[in-house]
């Protein structure tokens, strides 16, 4: 792929932004089903074909030139594509969408929901960032995307089911469960935030997860996922006092299927680098380190083990503008 000379595999019955974006690569689009012409590319060597249609009219000039729309076309052979992909959270564009409840599941303490935007939208972020929802009745909650960017159009959620640590907007997520029973549309305003996957991703990368905040790394952690890992990947969940390894049974079932991933659940009141297997400790130095949240001294913990402050990332408070 030119200019930046990233690559991914594509499936015969997949578009070449869907193969994409679950390959871990931004891809500019809209739409993502052919009607905005955002996500244009031009076919420097290779042949393609059309595997959906598209409402957005190519110019004679431009398909003369090479030019297709990545959302409705997949390869017939090895091909290279000019496009400009996104490689940080400045590239992306802020989007206004609404969107309707389409899967609500509670687990323990904690109730999960997934959007769909309506109208054929899709909303580009880089995995880690947040949106700005809005309830029908105004009220609002700055929330982490918990899925990945690979399917754009929808987009998952972790809420607490009672907030007694006042996380959200009192009875957010009762009025959540309202959304889902009245089928209202709410309003995402984003991304925000600049917490995401470095773009140096060789080295091993170690995540760490309290509670809740998990919801802040399963979207990069399934973009890691769904690459060809080159390095080993961990997570660590401790429990805290309120919320268990609520997810354990999809972090278990990356540790079986995932040579290269680990998973380790820890208790509330361990110690979470004194609970790494060996074969982390002795390679902390190495790794880039993401936490779910700003822990002051975990990050002593770290810096005092050898690993890089450069190599250490974490959410941090929104200013106004960011959040606006």
């Amino acid at each position: 792929m030119s200019p930046s000379g990233n690559g991914f595999d594509v499936l015969p019955d997949q578009t070449l932004l869907e193969s994409g974006l679950s390959g871990g690569v931004a891809l500019p689009f809209g739409c993502a089903n052919g009607s905005c012409g955002d996500c244009q590319a031009r076919v420097l060597e290779g042949t393609v074909k059309t595997l959906r249609h598209h409402d957005f009219a190519l110019t004679e000039a431009q398909k003369l030139n090479g030019f297709c729309l990545l959302c409705s076309t997949t390869a017939t052979s090895d091909v290279q594509i000019e496009v400009l992909e996104a490689t940080s959270v400045g590239d992306i564009p802020n989007q206004q969408l609404r969107a309707k409840l389409c899967r609500v599941e509670q687990i323990d303490n904690i109730i999960i929901v997934a959007f769909k935007f309506v109208r054929g939208k899709a909303l580009r972020f880089l995995p880690g960032q947040s949106v700005r929802l809005t309830l029908p009745d105004g009220d609002a909650a700055d929330l982490p995307i918990a899925s990945c960017p690979c399917n754009a159009q929808f987009v998952e959620f972790h809420v607490l089911a009672n907030d007694t640590l006042n996380l959200t907007p009192a009875k957010f997520a009762e009025k959540l469960l309202t959304v889902a029973a009245t089928r209202e549309r709410v309003n995402i305003d984003g991304p925000i935030g600049r917490f995401t996957l470095s773009t140096a991703n060789q080295k091993p990368q170690l995540f760490i997860a309290n509670g809740q905040d998990f919801n802040q790394l399963q979207g990069m952690i399934e973009q890691v996922l769904n690459t060809d890992l080159g390095t080993p990947c961990c997570l660590v969940w401790r429990a805290s006092e309120y919320i268990t390894q609520y997810r354990s049974n999809l972090c278990r079932s990356w540790h079986d299927a995932i040579d290269e991933f680990d998973y380790v659940p820890v208790a509330s009141t361990a110690d979470v680098l004194n609970a790494l297997p060996e074969a982390w400790l002795s390679r902390l130095d190495e790794c880039e380190v993401y936490l779910g949240t700003q822990d002051l001294a975990l990050i002593e913990q770290l810096q005092s083990r050898g690993v890089e402050t450069t190599s250490i990332f974490y959410p941090r408070q929104l200013t106004a503008t960011e959040v606006l």
